[in-house]
């Protein structure tokens, strides 16, 4: 009974201190419900976090490539061929289109999903991905990942050749034909791809209106060249000579070249880049009958003037191989080939690059938010943004018991817009337990710095609505320029409205539970606010240690009622 006592006292002592001047400091902000489950037949969603922030357009109907592999998709809460699997817009109401390039259970599988609009600058737009349910039906829609201005997409995905094999993802079925002997399901950027010999392998595809591309044009593919040769085709449609070809884009000697036929002659553009083997290089040229641009791994490396509209023949285009002419056959493997009617802006292909990466996407389950304070700069950190994905970990030592594990990026706001970004990697033993906390960043010279603080996950029920905080406090070290500076403690309060904890099996005892439990941590935690006193001006840190009181006390009260008669 006195360990009771105690703890009541203690939580007593906290209480009247934040009844007498919490009035007059600022309360940590609530979490809020979350927005409608867009449709309870489907018992799982993950978060999928745009960022778009080093591009400034705003990216409309944007074909962006998913990634699923088992480190950031829990395959077992979806059906074994995909058929549950569902895009949502932010708005948790509007479907996306979507169709698998590759699906693959339990292993990597690869998505196109159309993004009706991400803003630009904007690292937090996002969409959700819904799955879990045995009932859904297939709900691909392949030419509906495209916008009307793609003219042909290749994934060159196929297994195997023949008339028409290589397959058109548009509605304009540009299918093509494979000659030679190339060589199927090559390992691609992107899945598989086709890899060529340079003798006489090829994929050629008839002319169609969809091809003629008068008014403007954006050709992308991702290569991988064995020797780069002179004159060696990524895409070529015409003739082959300089009185009848639409438009080439291949490579030379010294990188890529530009060509087609105006006024009876060629119009060649070169553009110099290493020519560099082994190794995907994702090329782009664009042309908007004024200029025409050429890009390398989503850099412009190029820009010149080129007037004039853009030959349209009858003749089919090639893949590795110059139009309607025996030539031009690329020696190494093509991935992924696209042709739109207009000239991409540089923005789009960057964040098309990006995409094509995996570099685009934050996968997580859920996204806290919040804000944070740190004595020693006296102000506010701002805006806290946390998407995190869970993972259940068994513990070594027990394997019947999970910890859970959250792995994420920390980006804070501060209110003079300078940005800080950590790496964290917090393992828990259940939803009420202490979490240790690793951060880690880099410094202006690329070294690595980094601490560790402890750090508390508390869940209460209040009005109905589950309340999830975490906080954390401890010294990080902090590099300005060269120089290192330590001892800089942060409070981060992060919110959610939407945790689906997994449902784990309890430890043996009830430490988490007990008044002994409660008890410690009240001790540690006014243990550190008395360091704390003794050493920083008491009204400085009085308001922060008033509202992590806040917390603490709610938590405590929560432990409290199951023993109150």
């Amino acid at each position: 009974m006195k360990g009771w006592h105690k703890a009541a006292i203690t939580a007593l002592v906290a209480l009247l201190l934040l009844a007498v001047v919490s009035p007059f400091l600022p309360q940590p902000v609530r979490a809020s419900p979350d927005p409608s489950w867009w449709n309870t037949d489907w018992g799982y969603r993950k978060k999928l976090t745009l960022d778009n922030s080093g591009q400034a357009e705003n990216l409309v109907n944007f074909p962006a490539l998913v990634k699923l592999t088992p480190s950031n998709f829990t395959y077992a809460n979806c059906e074994s061929d995909g058929k549950d699997i569902r895009f949502v817009d932010a708005d948790d109401s509007t479907t996306l289109d979507y169709h698998f390039e590759q699906w693959t259970y339990n292993s990597t599988s690869w998505i196109w999903v159309e993004v009706p609009q991400i803003d630009g600058g904007s690292a937090t737009d996002y969409i959700w991905l819904y799955y879990g349910n045995s009932a859904a039906t297939p709900a691909q829609d392949e030419p509906g990942t495209y916008d009307a201005n793609f003219m042909a997409v290749w994934h060159l995905r196929e297994t195997a050749g023949g008339a028409g094999a290589i397959k058109d993802s548009t509605n304009n079925n540009n299918d093509g034909t494979d000659n030679g002997s190339p060589t199927f399901n090559a390992s691609g950027q992107i899945d598989n791809a086709i890899d060529f010999d340079g003798i006489d392998d090829s994929v050629t595809v008839p002319d169609s209106d969809s091809l003629d591309l008068a008014n403007g044009l954006t050709i992308e593919a991702w290569i991988n060249i064995d020797s780069w040769g002179n004159g060696e085709d990524i895409v070529f449609k015409g003739g082959g000579n300089a009185s009848d070809t639409d438009y080439q884009f291949a490579l030379v000697s010294t990188g890529f070249v530009w060509d087609g036929t105006f006024n009876g002659s060629w119009r060649t553009k070169y553009f110099n880049t290493t020519q560099d083997t082994s190794e995907w290089i994702y090329a782009v040229i664009t042309h908007n009958t004024a200029t025409v641009k050429c890009y390398r791994d989503g850099s412009e490396i190029g820009s010149q003037s080129d007037p004039g509209n853009i030959y349209e023949s009858t003749y089919q285009l090639g893949i590795s191989q110059k139009g309607a002419a025996a030539s031009g056959y690329i020696d190494g493997t093509i991935d992924e080939v696209r042709i739109s009617n207009v000239a991409r802006s540089a923005d789009w292909i960057k964040a098309q690059y990006l995409s094509m990466n995996d570099a685009f996407i934050t996968y997580s389950d859920i996204v806290l938010t919040g804000w944070g304070w740190c004595p020693d700069e006296e102000r506010g950190i701002g805006d806290v943004h946390f998407p995190v994905s869970i993972t259940e970990v068994p513990r070594g030592d027990a394997p019947e018991v999970s910890d859970i594990r959250f792995v994420g990026t920390l980006t804070l706001t501060y209110p003079d817009t300078t940005v800080r970004t950590f790496s964290l990697n917090l393992t828990g033993v259940r939803t009420r337990s202490i979490f240790y906390l690793m951060q880690h960043e880099l410094d202006i010279n690329g070294e690595a710095w980094g601490a560790s603080f402890n750090g508390a996950w508390l869940t209460w029920n209040e009005s109905g609505v589950d309340q999830h905080y975490l906080t954390c406090e401890g010294d990080i070290l902090l590099p300005h320029g060269d120089v290192w500076t330590t001892v800089k403690p942060y409070f981060f309060l992060l919110r959610t409205p939407d945790i689906d904890m997994p449902e784990l099996v309890e430890p043996d005892g009830d430490y988490a539970d007990t008044m002994e439990y409660i008890i410690g941590w009240l001790v540690r935690v006014f243990d550190n606010l008395l360091t704390e006193l003794s050493a920083t001006n008491f009204w400085d840190i009085l308001g922060n240690v008033l509202d992590r009181a806040t917390v603490i006390i709610k938590e405590v009260r929560n432990q409290l009622v199951p023993y109150i008669p």
